[in-house]
């Protein structure tokens, strides 16, 4: 388990084991195309998270991209006026079919 900012026990004191059935990893393959963005300085959930998780969907079938911005950190990717934004705005757009 990685450190994150809500500390690394946070969600299992939050649902313990109620929600396992939920996990992600638990549905695959799911038939749904990922991707993946950390920025490079995301110390909430950090590149490799990124890169194991699309690992166990490629294990499973599905398409998984790991896209990291470089010099992004953990919100830079969801705020509009940063350049993170620019990629995740362009993906957005991929799966839309408007680039």
């Amino acid at each position: 388990m990685f450190s994150n900012a809500c500390g690394a026990e946070t969600f299992p004191q939050m649902v313990g084991d109620h929600f396992a059935d939920t996990s992600p990893a638990r549905l695959l393959p799911t038939g749904v195309p990922i991707a993946l963005v950390h920025g490079t300085w995301d110390h909430v959930m950090p590149p490799f998270a990124g890169r194991q998780y699309a690992q166990k969907v490629r294990a499973a079938g599905d398409v998984a991209e790991v896209v990291v911005p470089e010099g992004a950190g953990h919100f830079d990717v969801v705020i509009p006026t940063t350049p993170a934004w620019e990629t995740v705005a362009d993906l957005v757009a991929r799966a839309f079919g408007d680039r």
